[in-house]
């Protein structure tokens, strides 16, 4: 497994991936399409408004993001944490049209273009955290950046597409509890990967991957990364809490 590119079956050899981290053509690796099954669009007619970070009465209509009144007079920072890019966008405007000039953040679900196309200049500066990293912003991973390119034809200025160093690695990841499972003479090997997993964390390109549990705010930020939009264009900053510690 020396070759670091993994499989990419969704895209033909030549052909072009996401043009920016984030976002989310429908045959992006990890992308989900603008309407998940059972689910409803934003402006579908009975469609429940969709929380946001409203702390009083929001109006329901499709212009209105949900914000209570005057966020700028009290405000230390805002996080959006609903999952429509469209509605994110909406406040980040909102926000801007009020005088707000404080921190803005989101999840990774609004982390999309539609977001930084509807919301402009309002979209400055506001911070994402995300699963997946950006593998030109870690020094392990930029030989695996510049296989990804080479094998796909994707020109050096094209990211790579989101979750492809992750994926790589969590092959990885697999390979080794196979191999310890294996060695140890599992009489089921199904059952000695699965245990090795459990047992056995693993240090990829990107983070490191452990089963364990997360029931504590400080590994919960573990294996996040974060990013803000600078010059209407994300940018990545780097591990989560290294780079929020950082006041980057």
């Amino acid at each position: 497994m020396s070759d670091p590119t993994p499989p990419r079956p969704d895209h033909e050899p030549g052909s072009q991936p996401a043009h920016e981290p984030g976002s989310r053509p429908d045959h992006e690796p990890g992308s989900q399409p603008a309407h998940e099954p059972g689910s409803r669009p934003d402006d579908e007619p009975g469609s429940q408004p969709e929380p946001g970070i409203s702390s009083g009465p929001a109006s329901g209509s499709q212009s209105d993001p949900g914000l209570p009144s005057g966020p700028a007079s009290g405000s230390q920072s805002v996080m959006y944490v609903g999952t429509s890019p469209r509605r994110a966008a909406l406040c980040a405007q909102a926000l801007r049209d009020q005088g707000y000039e404080g921190p803005c953040g989101s999840v990774e679900a609004v982390f999309r273009p539609e977001f930084l196309g509807l919301a402009g200049p309002a979209a400055e500066g506001w911070y994402f955290g995300t699963a997946f990293a950006d593998p030109d912003g870690v020094p392990a991973a930029k030989d695996f950046a510049a296989a990804y390119r080479k094998r796909w034809g994707i020109a050096r200025t094209t990211p790579v597409d989101p979750y492809a160093t992750e994926a790589y690695d969590a092959v990885h990841w697999t390979a080794q509890a196979l191999g310890t499972a294996v060695g140890n003479l599992a009489e089921s090997e199904a059952a000695g990967v699965a245990n090795s997993l459990r047992q056995q964390p693993y240090q990829g390109l990107v983070r490191q991957y452990t089963a364990a549990s997360r029931d504590t705010s400080v590994a919960a930020i573990i294996g996040l990364f974060l990013w803000q939009v600078k010059g209407g264009v994300p940018r990545f900053l780097g591990e989560f809490d290294k780079a929020a510690a950082a006041g980057t």
